[in-house]
């Protein structure tokens, strides 16, 4: 019978060594080799390294699924509706947004979008309409009369002439609280045009009452011209002269002669005739209204007085205006 040996691992020189001894070295030289890819340890090490990247204390949570992630978003829904106070059907709309897939959710924010366009179209509709302030109703007054004496002034009756002067007066000088927009606006444009008719027919009946007053029975007792202008200036931003005394001559000289009711009809048709007889030249038209002024003098009140020869800067800047747009 022959003797049967169990080869021992290479390179191992102890050949007396216990089966034991021989087994702890064999697990020894396995666990000191490097380990083989795609091992246990790898996988182990990895999830080491993750647990360690995490901070501390922070629970692995598993992947949610798709319904999961559903739910979570409905409760969060909900809560939200809640703490907003939404309405019920808000709340379902709201909870069928959630439910819906990426496609509907764009539709319905851009339903929603055109319903917020229309709501705000709404809003600017019902806008209360534009109405004339107290400081633009001042100033129209104060223009309206500046316009209505000045010795430029064309026609008193045919109100586009003296409406548009107006209007050009008040869109130049600084703080006349007429809108910015007031060239694109066609109801506020009316509107203005509107009230400065109103004042203009207003002014001359004003100035046409003050002339009747300023007459007497007997023409000595009568008011001068220089009382009758002052009359008409006054609470006004507009002075005495006589450039101004000249045209209220004129406008009690038609008075006199008819104070029906074509007598603005009267007046406008006056001036166009000194402008026609005088061929438009302004010495000329500047000596008729003096020889009116003349004459109202020495028919009129007392004559021992004298005219201020002063310029008066705010009516010369509406004479200007007027004078431009002739």
């Amino acid at each position: 019978m022959s003797d049967t040996r169990h080869p021992t691992p290479s390179g191992d020189s102890s050949s007396g060594l216990s089966p034991e001894a021989v087994a702890e070295r064999e697990l020894l030289a396995t666990m000191s080799s490097p380990p083989p890819p795609n091992s246990l340890e790898d996988d182990e090490v990895d999830q080491l390294d993750l647990d360690q990247d995490a901070p501390a204390g922070t629970p692995s949570a598993p992947p949610l699924t798709s319904a999961a992630s559903l739910r979570n978003e409905l409760v969060v829904a909900r809560r939200k509706a809640a703490q907003l106070k939404l309405h019920p059907y808000q709340c379902n709309a709201a909870e069928e947004f959630v439910k819906g897939s990426s496609g509907f959710k764009q539709m319905m924010l851009y339903i929603q979008l055109c319903a917020v366009e229309n709501q705000i179209a709404g809003i600017k509709t019902a806008a209360p309409l534009f109405a004339c302030s107290p400081q633009l109703l001042e100033n129209i007054r104060s223009f309206v009369l500046a316009v209505l004496l000045s010795s430029k002034l064309s026609a008193y009756k045919k109100d586009s002439v003296p409406v548009g002067h107006v209007m050009t007066v008040l869109t130049s000088v600084p703080r006349s609280y007429v809108p910015d927009n007031l060239s694109g606006d066609s109801f506020a444009l009316k509107t203005v045009k509107r009230a400065i008719q109103e004042e203009l027919t207003q002014a001359r009946a004003r100035i046409k009452k003050m002339i009747k007053v300023s007459l007497a029975t007997l023409p000595s007792e009568s008011d001068s011209i220089f009382d009758l202008a002052t009359t008409i200036v006054a609470n006004t931003r507009s002075t005495v002269t006589v450039p101004l005394c000249a045209r209220i001559a004129l406008l009690r000289k038609v008075h006199v002669e008819s104070c029906d009711g074509s007598y603005w009809d009267k007046v406008d048709a006056r001036l166009l005739f000194i402008r026609n007889t005088a061929d438009g030249v302004m010495w000329k038209i500047t000596k008729a209204f003096e020889f009116i002024l003349q004459a109202d003098r020495n028919t009129y009140g007392d004559n021992a007085y004298t005219l201020p020869d002063t310029t008066d800067v705010y009516q010369s800047s509406v004479d200007d205006v007027v004078a431009a747009t002739l």
